[in-house]
């Protein structure tokens, strides 16, 4: 029983890779607020029923961040923290501990 607790705390803080790893998400918006598009992420390495309802929640962000606009998904990826450029990411952070080194990323579109 000692065990389980750890276990369930671990599996908790790998499914909300939102709170491991908020930088890796963002939002663009035009001038007037309008958002347009964006990237959100999630942990896919585990059990299916976790991969699954963490993907859920990264579509319910999207819906969110796109809301009151319809959206769509432009491209989904799996890659590493190194092979994904234009950011330095901290080599000792929480994701690459607890995400391990693939993060997936969903870039998506917003529509009118």
């Amino acid at each position: 029983m000692k065990f389980l607790i750890p276990i369930l705390i671990f599996l908790t803080a790998c499914s909300q890779t939102s709170l491991v790893a908020p930088d890796l998400e963002y939002l663009t918006t035009n001038e007037k607020g309008k958002p347009l598009e964006g990237v959100v992420v999630y942990n896919p390495l585990g059990l299916k029923q976790l991969v699954k309802q963490r993907r859920n929640q990264a579509i319910s962000r999207i819906r969110k961040a796109c809301d009151p606009y319809g959206w769509k998904i432009a491209k989904e990826e799996t890659s590493t923290l190194k092979k994904r450029g234009g950011k330095k990411y901290k080599e000792n952070s929480n994701l690459k501990m607890l995400a391990g080194s693939k993060i997936r990323f969903v870039n998506y579109q917003c529509r009118k």
